[in-house]
This record gives structure tokens, C-alpha cells and sequence, in this order.
């Protein structure tokens, strides 16, 4: 496997032979910092055609591959990440083990409002403004901002259990 990823990365790289420490280190360094920037123009492209879909009322296939190009990176880089368990912290400090608790339970309240704020825009007046419908004023709006409010704490209870489990406490046996 990895004399492939060697060959692989050489011709994608255009270099011949073996490369020093140093040199791996940078190489990797630049190659994660383009796959980040690649991954978030995939992104900004994919909801543009998605936009673009919208407006004209169809369903094209770039938009669908630009959609199976970030599911596929996120769900191997969920994948490689989980599998080699390097996003996980460990504390043997007991209020530093309960700050990056807090932490967490701040983030994932702010994930879960930014989510669901951001969710009752599109749909309620982003996506319909685009395909030319009426918005709506009624009391519509109002159940609809509860509910997005609703699956915005639901999406930020996830995101607090999914931070939870990366924090670790080691006690220290002494």
C-alpha cells in the first residue's frame, strides 16, 4: 500500500526519486492544505449548481457528482480519522478535562443555533425567493421557526456527544 501511495503521490507531484524527512513533512503539509482548500470550493461550487438548479427548476448531474465528490471525502476522511483514532484528546488534569467539556457544550450550542438559523433562511425564504414562490408571513413561519429551532438543539446535541466522545480523562494511577 504504500510503496502505491508513493508512486501515486511521485507522478501526481512530478518527482523522481526519494525525498528526505524535511521534504516529506512539507509535501504532506502542502498536499493537506490544498485537499482543504479543494474540499471547501467543492463545496462553494456544488451549492452554486445546486442555486443554479434551483432557479431553473431541474436536477443536474454535475450537481450530483460535485455532491458524491464531498460525500466521498468526508466519508473517508471520517473514515481514516476514526480508524487511527487521531482526533481524540486525553486529560489527566481534572478542570482541564471539564474546561474542554465546557467548550464543547458551548460549541455545540452555537453549531446548533448557527444550524438551525441558517436552515429556516434557506427554506423558508432562500430556496422560495429562488424558484419564484410566494414567501410566506402567516403563522407558518412561526411553526416552521420552531421546528428548525427544534432540529437546531437536536443537531447540537449530536454535535455535543460527538465532541464528548473524542475528550478522554485518564486517571492517574499513582
Amino acid at each position: 500500500m504504500k510503496n502505491w501511495e508513493n508512486k501515486l503521490m511521485q507522478n501526481y507531484l512530478g518527482y523522481p526519486g526519494k525525498r528526505d524527512e524535511y521534504q516529506k513533512s512539507k509535501i504532506n503539509e502542502i498536499l493537506a492544505d490544498d485537499s482543504m482548500l479543494s474540499y471547501y470550493l467543492i463545496v462553494v461550487l456544488m451549492l452554486i449548481s445546486f442555486i443554479w438548479d434551483i432557479v431553473h427548476q431541474t436536477i443536474t448531474v454535475g450537481t450530483m457528482l460535485l455532491f458524491v465528490v464531498v460525500y466521498f471525502n468526508s466519508a473517508y476522511l471520517t473514515f481514516k480519522l476514526k480508524k487511527y483514532r487521531v482526533l481524540e484528546t486525553e486529560f489527566t488534569n481534572k478542570e482541564k478535562y471539564k474546561a474542554a467539556l465546557k467548550n464543547a457544550k458551548y460549541r455545540s450550542f452555537w453549531s446548533g443555533i448557527f444550524f438551525g438559523f441558517t436552515m429556516l433562511v434557506l427554506n423558508c425564504y432562500i430556496f422560495p425567493l429562488l424558484s419564484n414562490e410566494a414567501l410566506e408571513t402567516s403563522w407558518r413561519v412561526l411553526f416552521k421557526a420552531g421546528i428548525w429551532l427544534l432540529a437546531g438543539l437536536v443537531f447540537g446535541f449530536c454535535m455535543y456527544f460527538m465532541m464528548k466522545n473524542k475528550i478522554k480523562f485518564i486517571k492517574d494511577d499513582e
